[in-house]
This record gives C-alpha cells, sequence and structure tokens, in this order.
C-alpha cells in the first residue's frame, strides 16, 4: 500500500500543478434595466486564423454550456478568405431568429513555442428586439499546457459570469 501511494504522489502533483497553470478571467458590464434571459442566441464568433484550433474548441465548449441551461443556439465562425457578404451572414442570423445575437471577437492570441494556447476575447450581448448591446465582457485564457485545458476552464468561467450577471440561469 506504501509502495503504491509513494508512486501515485508525484502524479497527483503534477497533475495539480498543471491544473493551476491555466489562467481564465473575465469582466462584464450588464446594461441594468436588461432582465432577459434568452433561450435562443446565434453566436458570430471572430476568431484569429492562427488559432483556429482553439475557436472551434471554444465554441463547441460554448454551445454545450448553453444547452446545459437550455438556450438553443446557432453560429457561424468567419473565415477571412468566406466569399460570404454581410448580407448573407445577417440573412443566417434572421432565418435563425434568436432572441439575442453574441459577437465574440478574438483581440489578442496567446501561443507558447508556436501552438496557440488562448487568447483576450470581447464578447457582446446584443438584444435580438432592440439590436442593441446590453452585456459586454473582455475575457482572457491561458492554458499553458495545451488548448483543452484553456477551453475548459475558459467556458466554465465564462458560464459563472453569465450565471452571475442572470444571462442564463444557474
Amino acid at each position: 500500500m506504501k509502495k503504491y501511494l509513494i508512486t501515485i504522489a508525484p502524479i497527483l502533483v503534477l497533475a495539480s500543478i498543471l491544473q493551476s497553470c491555466v489562467t481564465a478571467k473575465i469582466t462584464s458590464n450588464k446594461e441594468a434595466s436588461y432582465t432577459s434571459q434568452p433561450k435562443k442566441i446565434f453566436i458570430l464568433f471572430n476568431g484569429a486564423k492562427q488559432s483556429k484550433d482553439f475557436s472551434v474548441g471554444f465554441l463547441v465548449g460554448l454551445q454545450a454550456g448553453f444547452k446545459e441551461k437550455g438556450v438553443t443556439t446557432n453560429y457561424y465562425v468567419r473565415d477571412p478568405l468566406s466569399l460570404d457578404t454581410r448580407e448573407d451572414i445577417n440573412k443566417k442570423i434572421d432565418d435563425f431568429s434568436p432572441e439575442a445575437v453574441m459577437l465574440i471577437e478574438q483581440k489578442v492570441v496567446h501561443s507558447t513555442n508556436g501552438m496557440v494556447d488562448g487568447g483576450r476575447f470581447e464578447i457582446s450581448l446584443i438584444d435580438g428586439a432592440s439590436k442593441k448591446p446590453v452585456w459586454k465582457g473582455e475575457f482572457e485564457v491561458y492554458g499553458q499546457f495545451g488548448i483543452d485545458d484553456a477551453v475548459s476552464k475558459g467556458v466554465k468561467e465564462i458560464f459563472k459570469k453569465f450565471v452571475e450577471d442572470k444571462i442564463v440561469n444557474p
């Protein structure tokens, strides 16, 4: 039994260290009069080209989080080489008829040894009826040891903030 504990102890310490190497923080500002909790959100994602893998994981995590909260989502990921016009994108949004549109724009790309492991994002929630911003957030996530940990912790932090700001139910 002692031998087993001695063997597993370094693994547990290493796992703890790696888990603590993910930083995720978000600050936000919500319109005080906005009390809606949209059940249908269209996500318009504008990530950096070099962080495509991170962006896809982040978007999948957001969709899963929204689904857990009873929110239906659809999305569009901006591709710099896309031939879609602004009208094409607006049609996709209109066809989905969301209660809100979430705009996510990557402002900074974090990378270690040439591998993207996070970034800073500006997030806006636009009310579908008034077409005005009702919530804004600045989100930064950095996972020194990989995309998966950064995405996982980042999504958790965002949803903690969404619950705190009453954008979604707990």
